[in-house]
């Protein structure tokens, strides 16, 4: 997506600086591509419209000193139109032009429409109309309300705390944490060049007009450069401004595309200081150096680096979480490690459940509850003790509490503030002593308590509910669950007992955190 953002961008910049029929097409070809890539493709449209304006506003004058700025916007419009119709046609091609997900005779389920129901009614209105014209393929229109639906409720983990909405300052902080030194001191010395000492750096130019876009025009290079920052600029501050407004705040992966335009701003910035003397060029290579040997520090695992400032990729699990650090990737060092360390009884928390479990690596551990253990079947999951002792081995996804709604809700929060015995690629702490898991246990009996709803086992759901409660009495997801249990079995009072101490437990929660919880149980007790 990275690379076909830039290639969208540069294509439709190419079709600017020398319009043909070829160019625009090539601009919507690779549009397409973007669109098919990933579903944040879509924000290429404002980013061509943002350009537009600003190529109707640079509009030249003719002779007599008018601007035809109208006819210049109807052009701009036109072009636009162009890429988009020529952009779907490509998207379809990718889904073999056809419209169901999918094969004649089988339908979704849920359906696009089903799926849709909880979205805002702009949202519902926008998809709904593609849905009924079939300019769009279902499946695509399911992937992208699937976006949608994750980015209402997604929790957050920065700097150390669980938010349960995202914040609109979660990508600058994550873009500091994640950029090299070298890298943002060469952007620093692009602002500097192009902003700050602009005159400076010019003065000595030798170019008579602009060799890069043909034109022998005296000045012509300034323009030709100022346009060009343009285009790097404002797709860059667009593409930001939508991902700080975004509720999906899971990693700087989603920010990726703007390293592209970082890059050749930086990499403009050292073509022009570098024929201001040998200097200048020994800065270069300096920063270069740095940048490359700041990313070398967390070989082989590039996913959870961070830079010197931030305490380097030891520290980061204490600050960002998710796809920052921790993708499930560590399954085969662990086993490693516990193949070095044979004798020692283990406890696992593994971050990828619902994707691969440890004992297909070979890692024999007890294999702790956490937030995917709702969608296992019972009997794959382990009751632990509420005191254990020997090592527990935590991934750095679930030691920060990303997938809850609040610190206070993970059963794991008693680690926080624990340094790990040994780290395991940066993305699995290793803790050696005894520890109190009350509510890591009662999570495992309270995962059970709701498969087993789920089967239609009321009693059963109850009986392994009360033991979580027994265990860990304040622990808010157990309390809900045994008024769950209680009311599927019958017993309202017990059900109205629980789900009343629920309410208590979830008022001690962050206000915003509190929403997602105090409102279903008003709801429930009301019944």
């Amino acid at each position: 997506v990275s690379l076909f953002f830039l290639a969208a961008v540069f294509a439709f910049w190419r079709y600017v600086q020398r319009p043909s029929i070829g160019r625009l097409v090539a601009a919507g070809v690779v549009a397409g591509c973007l669109l098919a890539t990933k579903h944040s493709g879509i924000l290429l449209a404002p980013m061509l419209i943002a350009l537009m304006a600003w190529e109707v506003w640079q509009t030249p004058a003719d002779e007599n000193g008018k601007r035809d700025r109208v006819r210049r916007a109807a052009a701009m419009l036109a072009a636009f139109v162009a890429i988009v119709v020529v952009g779907v046609v490509t998207l379809w091609a990718f889904y073999g032009f056809r419209y169901s997900a999918r094969p004649t005779g089988l339908v979704m389920n849920p359906s696009l429409t089903e799926y849709m129901s909880s979205l805002s009614g702009f949202d519902q209105a926008g998809i709904g109309f593609f849905q009924r014209t079939h300019l769009l393929p279902e499946s695509y229109l399911i992937g992208l309300v699937d976006v949608k639906k994750m980015a209402e409720f997604y929790p957050t983990f920065v700097l150390g705390h669980v938010y349960a909405h995202g914040k609109w300052w979660y990508f600058p902080v994550v873009l500091a944490i994640k950029t090299t030194l070298g890298l943002m001191a060469l952007i620093g010395i692009g602002v500097w060049v192009f902003f700050l000492r602009r005159e400076y750096f010019w003065r000595n130019l030798k170019v008579e007009g602009c060799v890069a876009c043909g034109d022998k025009t005296p000045g012509k290079e300034n323009e030709h450069v100022r346009n060009a920052l343009v285009y790097l600029l404002l797709p860059g501050a667009v593409y930001l401004a939508v991902a700080m407004a975004s509720g999906m705040n899971i990693g700087a992966r989603h920010v990726l595309p703007l390293y592209t335009l970082a890059a050749i701003f930086a990499g403009a910035a050292v073509a022009k200081v570098s024929v201001q003397g040998k200097a200048w060029v020994w800065v270069t290579a300096i920063l270069v150096a740095l940048h490359a040997g700041s990313g070398m520090r967390s070989f082989p695992v590039p996913l959870a680096y961070a830079n010197e400032l931030w305490g380097g990729p030891e520290n980061l699990h204490t600050l960002l979480s998710d796809a920052n650090v921790d993708w499930a990737q560590q399954l085969i060092s662990v086993k490693k490690w516990q193949d070095a360390h044979p004798s020692e009884e283990c406890w696992f928390s593994y971050f990828g459940q619902t994707a691969v479990r440890p004992e297909e690596y070979g890692i024999n551990c007890h294999e702790m509850s956490n937030a995917s253990s709702f969608y296992f079947n019972k009997d794959m999951l382990e009751k632990i003790a509420p005191q254990v002792k020997g090592t527990v081995l935590l991934s750095a996804g679930d030691l920060s509490g990303c997938e809850w709604s609040s610190d206070l809700v993970s059963p794991l929060r008693g680690f926080e503030n624990r340094k790990p015995d040994e780290m395991i690629d940066y993305g699995v702490m290793v803790y050696r002593g005894e520890f109190d898991l009350r509510d890591a246990a009662a999570l495992s009996r309270t995962a059970r308590a709701k498969l087993l709803l789920s089967e239609n086992k009321p009693q059963e759901a109850l009986q392994e509910a009360q033991e979580a409660v027994a265990i860990a009495p304040d622990y808010l997801l157990a309390l809900i669950m045994e008024g769950d249990a209680a009311a599927a079995a019958g017993d309202k009072d017990l059900a109205r007992k629980a789900w009343s101490a629920a309410v208590e437990s979830a008022k001690k929660l962050e206000p915003d955190a509190q929403v997602g919880y105090l409102g279903e149980l008003q709801t429930k007790l009301s019944k």
